[in-house]
């Protein structure tokens, strides 16, 4: 005698699908509801079903419906876990097979339905598969990961994988990533996860770690893969041609491979502005004339050499999109006249801060070094206060002439050429320019 078929009521399903439905960890569940938006978004989602863990489930059109025994309509759903966030569940062991075998669900659904996935749900929803074999894939991963990290903020820049930060005193400060830094780094924020098969041919994906090696040994093609940023900049980055601003918020300028970090201090809604009114000589006029203004108070022989410090805030301001620029040398024959605020008065007007102050190294070589450093940090300025005698020499010509710098990072090897996009000033008492370096230098007396 044949058993009378039972229907499953809606609350049968509901108990069942909840016994059945396994506890996964946070990063395995899509965050919030984003999961019933994306399957909305794709169009897979159907009627509402019951509540589980106290959030509403859906009834949803499996992906791998083809691959169903059976037709029935309630076997796929998303719900919520006792955390809240939302998993897919198909009581289809051909589905979870599938889904397993590929890194789970949620690698599934992103790799078919990519925008929507990254829209809604966000990419830090999925698990990152780690295969030590597989070393392209895993490159992929970790470009991935990195990406999504630092969101257009990590480069390559000096054979190095680097950030873009904000420094303490509100300046742009270059970050380079070890690898030991770069390990801690990809397992924080990834997911990572290992696919193993039990002898009854069960596919499973326990957690677990990248390897230092691992990052070491692919460290270079990791790198190849980042943008390109030598620079970074406090101001807008300039047009090499036109000298125009080409971006007003923060991010990378691909024109001049540059990435911008606004200063504090900029009103960029007021340079907006500014820029996008035609340029006239009544406003030129009318600009020069506010810039002399700041230099009012300082003593100059003649009113007219106030010009002097319009040159300092100019030569600043646009030092970073010109290849060469000279040093401004100030000198006074006594003390306490303003030499140094001159310059750091102009600073400011440029950076909206007062730059720090440096000594003249005795040595040469140690000036090599601390300039070699500048380049290294893309550093904005190096201004030198009270020079005793001279300054100049060979070290100094050169990098005040090049475009380029030639160095020897400290711990490598092996030189490193790079823009050379520092300012230069120096102030000193009855001090003099050394060498050929008066030909390299804006002299105030």
């Amino acid at each position: 005698e044949s058993a009378t078929p039972y229907d499953l009521s809606a609350q049968d399903r509901a108990a069942i699908l909840n016994a059945c439905a396994p506890r996964p960890e946070r990063k395995r569940a899509a965050i919030d509801d984003k999961l019933v938006t994306f399957f909305d978004d794709v169009g897979l989602l159907r009627e509402q079903h019951t509540d589980i863990n106290g959030e509403a489930a859906y009834i949803v059109e499996c992906p791998l419906a083809q691959h169903h025994s059976s037709d029935n309509p309630t076997s796929t759903v998303i719900h919520a876990t006792a955390e809240g966030d939302y998993v897919l569940n198909c009581l289809h062991a051909s589905c979870r097979s599938i889904f397993e075998a590929g890194g789970g669900w949620e690698r599934y659904l992103h790799t078919q339905y990519p925008d929507e996935w990254g829209d809604t749900v966000g990419r830090e929803a999925l698990n990152n598969v780690f295969e030590p074999n597989n070393h392209i894939q895993f490159i992929d991963e970790a470009v991935q990961i990195l990406e999504t990290a630092y969101p257009e903020r990590i480069f390559r820049r000096q054979d190095s994988i680097a950030t873009v930060e904000r420094g303490s005193y509100g300046g742009a400060r270059w970050r380079a990533w070890s690898v030991a830094d770069l390990t801690g780094l990809l397992n924080r924020r990834g997911s990572w996860v290992k696919r193993t098969t039990s002898k009854d041919g069960e596919v499973r994906m326990t957690p677990t770690s990248v390897p230092e090696r691992m990052i070491r040994l692919h460290y270079v093609a990791i790198l190849e893969e980042l943008p390109l940023c030598e620079t970074s900049t406090t101001l807008p980055p300039l047009h090499p041609e036109t000298l125009e601003p080409t971006r007003f918020e923060e991010g990378y300028c691909p024109l001049t491979q540059t990435y911008f970090l606004p200063s504090p201090n900029l009103d960029l809604k007021r340079l907006r502005a500014s820029c996008a009114s035609p340029v006239t000589r009544d406003r030129a006029i009318l600009a020069y004339s506010n810039l002399t203004e700041l230099y009012h108070d300082f003593p100059w022989r003649d009113r007219a050499h106030r010009v002097l410090g319009v040159a300092v805030a100019m030569s600043a301001a646009f030092r970073r999109s010109m290849d060469v620029a000279p040093m401004v040398f100030v000198s006074a024959n006594s003390k306490g006249v303003g030499k140094t605020k001159l310059l750091s008065t102009a600073i400011a007007s440029v950076y909206g801060t007062t730059p720090p102050l440096a000594s003249l190294p005795l040595r040469e070589e140690e000036l090599k070094k601390a300039l070699d450093a500048l380049v290294h940090t893309d550093a904005d300025m190096y201004l030198i206060d009270n020079v005793k005698n001279r300054i100049g020499g060979a070290a100094l010509d050169a990098f005040l002439t090049s475009p380029l710098h030639n160095y020897r990072p400290l711990g490598v090897t092996d030189n490193r050429v790079a823009r050379n996009q520092v300012f230069v000033a120096a102030t000193g008492n009855n001090a003099t320019l050394a060498g050929d370096s008066d030909r390299r230098a804006l002299m105030s007396t």
